[in-house]
C-alpha cells in the first residue's frame, strides 16, 4: 500500500478591531460528503454503470428462446341468408430458439467489456470528485489568505494615515505626504474589496460541485514536517499509474468493446440456424364448424447472399471505430504519465517552496524588527515600516500557500495512481481547525 504523508500549514491570523461573529463552518469531511450526494458528475456515472449493467441480460437474451402467444377472434355479418352471422377463432403459441448465431453469440462477450469499462469510469469519478473538492476547498483558503493580507495592509495604513494627518494639522510634514498616505490607503481599501470579492466567488464555485456555496471552511493547524512521495521514485509512479489509473482501465475496455464489434459485424456474413415449433388452434366456417388443432416443428437456414454492401461497409466502419479507440487509449495514457510526473515534481517543488518560504519568513521578521528600531532613532520613516510588514505578511500567506499546494499535488499523484480514497480525506480533515473570530469579515462594499 503506498502512502502519501501530507504537511498542516500555519495559518497567519491578524485580530481586527471589528467583531464579526461566526455562526458556523465547514470542514473538508463534511464538505466531501455533501458533494458525494449531490454531485452531478458522480451521479451521472453511476446512472451509466447501472444503465450498461441492463446490457447483460439484453445480449443475453440474444441467446435463448422466445416463445409468443397469439389469439383472434373474428366476427362475420355476411348477406348469405344461409350464413348470416358467425364468429372465427385462432389462437396458438409460436417458439423460435437460436441454435447458431454468432453475432448474438459475439455481443453476448462484448457485454463484459463494456460494464467493466462503465465501473472503471465511475471509480474514476469518484476519485476524480475528491480532487474536485480538496482543490477548491484550499482554493478557497488561499482566497482567504488574500483577503486577510489585503485586511492588514488597509489597517496599517489606516494608522499611517491617521498619524500623517495630526502631523500635518500640528505642522509637522506638509499637505503632500498626507496625499501619499491617503492614496496608500484607498489602493488598500481597493484591494481589500477585490479579494473579498475574489473570496466569495470562489465559495460559490464550490457550489458547482456541492450544491450550496461554501460557507466558512475550516482553517489549517500549525505545520508539521513535509514529506516526499514513498517510494520515493517517479518511475514506480509512473508504472503504477500505467497498471491502476481507472480511466485508463475505461479506456482499453474500449478497445476490447470496438475489437468485439468488428466480429460483430462480420457475423453478418455467416449463416443463422434457428429451430422453430408452433401450435395452433382454429374453428372453420359455419354451418359445420370444425375445431382444428395444428402443430409444427423445423429448423430454418439462412445464408446471406447479398446485401448490397451493407457488411463490408458496417465492418469497415468497425474497424474504423476500432483504431479510433486505440489512438483513444494512448492519448490516454500519455496524458497520465504526464499527470504523474507533474503531480510529482509538484510535491518536490512545494517542498522546496516551502522551506524557502519558511526562511523569507525569518528574513522578513529580522528586516521588520531592524526597520522599527530604525524608525524609532528616527533613520526610517513609517512607510519603510508599512512596507516591511507588508513583506513579512505577504512571505507567509506565499508559505501557507505553497502547504496547501502540496496537498492538491498529493491527492492529485494518488488520484491518478487509482489509489486515492475517502481516508485520506479524513487525513487532512484532522487538521482542520476553526477559524478565528473576524477570519471571515468582508469590507462594507458600497459604504
Amino acid at each position: 500500500m503506498v502512502r502519501l504523508f501530507y504537511s498542516c500549514s500555519k495559518v497567519w491570523i491578524i485580530t481586527l478591531m471589528l467583531v464579526c461573529p461566526i455562526t458556523f463552518a465547514e470542514d473538508l469531511s463534511e464538505t466531501y460528503n455533501l458533494a458525494v450526494q449531490v454531485d452531478t458528475r458522480l451521479q451521472e456515472a453511476k446512472d451509466n454503470q447501472l444503465a450498461t449493467m441492463t446490457l447483460l441480460p439484453q445480449a443475453r437474451a440474444g441467446l435463448l428462446p422466445v416463445i409468443d402467444f397469439t389469439a383472434n377472434s373474428t366476427y362475420n355479418n355476411t348477406n348469405n341468408p344461409q350464413l348470416t352471422r358467425y364468429n372465427t377463432f385462432q389462437y396458438g403459441a409460436a417458439l423460435s430458439a437460436p441454435l447458431l448465431n454468432l453475432a448474438a453469440w459475439f455481443q453476448y462477450r462484448q457485454v463484459d467489456d463494456q460494464i467493466k469499462s462503465a465501473v472503471a469510469t465511475y471509480e474514476d469519478t469518484k476519485q476524480d470528485l475528491i480532487v474536485r473538492v480538496v482543490t477548491q476547498y484550499f482554493t478557497i483558503l488561499k482566497a482567504l489568505d488574500d483577503l486577510i493580507f489585503s485586511r492588514s495592509e488597509r489597517t496599517a495604513f489606516a494608522r499611517h494615515l491617521e498619524e500623517t494627518k495630526q502631523k500635518f494639522n500640528a505642522g509637522v510634514i506638509a499637505i503632500t505626504d498626507v496625499n501619499v498616505a491617503q492614496a496608500k490607503f484607498d489602493n488598500a481599501t481597493a484591494q481589500e474589496i477585490a479579494a473579498a470579492n475574489q473570496l466569495a466567488d470562489q465559495e460559490e464555485i464550490m457550489g458547482e460541485i456541492t450544491g450550496v456555496p461554501a460557507k466558512r471552511p475550516n482553517i489549517l493547524k500549525n505545520s508539521v514536517t513535509l514529506h516526499r512521495p514513498q517510494p520515493d521514485d517517479i518511475d514506480y509512479w509512473v508504472k503504477a499509474a500505467v497498471e491502476q489509473n481507472f480511466d485508463l482501465q475505461s479506456k482499453r475496455f474500449d478497445v476490447a468493446v470496438a475489437k468485439k464489434n468488428i466480429d460483430i459485424q462480420k457475423a453478418g456474413h455467416y449463416p443463422t440456424i434457428q429451430a422453430n415449433g408452433a401450435t395452433n388452434v382454429s374453428k372453420s366456417v359455419p354451418p359445420a364448424p370444425v375445431v382444428y388443432n395444428n402443430n409444427s416443428i423445423g429448423v430454418t437456414l439462412t445464408v446471406p447472399i447479398f446485401n448490397a454492401g451493407k457488411i463490408v461497409a458496417q465492418t469497415n466502419q468497425a474497424r474504423f471505430q476500432f483504431d479510433s479507440a486505440k489512438q483513444k487509449a494512448i492519448e490516454t495514457e500519455r496524458l497520465v504519465v504526464s499527470n504523474v510526473r507533474q503531480a510529482y515534481r509538484g510535491i518536490l517543488t512545494q517542498i522546496s517552496q516551502v522551506i524557502a518560504l519558511q526562511q523569507s519568513v525569518i528574513s522578513n521578521k529580522s528586516a521588520l524588527d531592524a526597520t522599527q528600531a530604525a524608525f524609532e532613532v528616527g533613520t526610517r520613516t513609517i512607510v519603510d515600516v508599512l512596507n516591511a510588514q507588508s513583506d513579512l505578511l505577504r512571505a507567509k500567506s506565499d508559505l501557507s500557500k505553497a502547504k496547501y499546494d502540496y496537498i492538491i499535488e498529493s491527492f492529485k499523484l494518488k488520484r491518478y495512481v487509482g489509489l486515492l480514497t475517502v481516508e485520506d480525506v479524513n487525513i487532512v480533515n484532522s487538521w482542520l481547525q476553526i477559524a478565528p473570530k473576524n477570519t471571515y469579515q468582508v469590507p462594507n462594499i458600497g459604504k
